[in-house]
């Protein structure tokens, strides 16, 4: 499969971030805000959950992450409506006009994600519960 349209696809969507921070200051001070106090913050709850997944008894882990899995869903739905209420994603409806698969559209769309808030806010939890159920017999 050639990776050339993702590479192209991907790189735009980081220039199209990269702009929309230098061009708009107060923007780029909400990321800082966000990375100097929610990150942290995020972190140390996923070092609790993985804590609870690894030394709680039994049925009490799979119970943690259903509550670790809604939170996290609410956080993928609220924070972009309070922190970035313009979307300046690519329109994919503007690229169907290249010589695109729909493939490498779609996942360009899907790795594109990495530059999101949300994305921040929740691999740490995800990560806590690789990393607590990957070891489970």
């Amino acid at each position: 499969m050639n990776q050339s349209p993702q590479r192209a696809l991907f790189g735009l969507r980081a220039r199209l971030t990269w702009r929309r921070y230098s061009s708009q200051k107060g923007r780029l001070l909400v990321a800082i805000l966000v990375i100097v106090i929610f990150l942290p913050m995020i972190l140390g709850l996923a070092f609790a959950t993985w804590v609870g997944y690894s030394h709680l008894p039994d049925p009490w882990p799979f119970q943690l992450l259903g509550g670790v899995l809604v939170v996290m869903w609410l956080i993928w739905i609220t924070v972009p409506i309070l922190l970035a209420p313009i979307n300046d994603d690519i329109d994919l409806e503007r690229l169907l006009i290249y010589p695109l698969r729909p493939r490498a559209l779609a996942l360009s769309s899907v790795l594109g994600t990495v530059f999101d808030y949300t994305t921040y806010l929740t691999w740490p939890l995800f990560i806590a519960a690789l990393v607590a159920f990957a070891s489970w017999p």
